[in-house]
């Protein structure tokens, strides 16, 4: 990845966003650091009240299907703070 390679060579002195499947490429050098913050930031799910999705379950059948753990874990490596609601 060019953002660590940046970090390595001395190139870059901060990254943000490195995939946490990284993270541990990163904390092997002695001279980095890898700190964690957490953003204001959301994912949402918008439905558009068209054809199938007008009937307001539809939403709720498709908003509970969703597996929010599970997705935390594969794509963030369980490293995300998921608010409630």
């Amino acid at each position: 990845m060019a953002c660590i390679a940046g970090l390595v060579s001395g190139a870059y002195d901060t990254s943000v966003k490195i995939p946490p499947d990284q993270i541990a490429t990163v904390e092997r050098y002695d001279d980095l650091k890898v700190e964690r913050i957490v953003l204001d930031n959301s994912h949402m799910l918008v439905f558009h009240p068209d054809g199938p999705l007008e009937d307001k379950r539809a939403h709720q059948a498709l908003a509970l299907v969703i597996d929010g753990a599970m997705l935390g874990k594969a794509l963030w490596a369980d490293l995300n703070d998921t608010p409630n609601g």
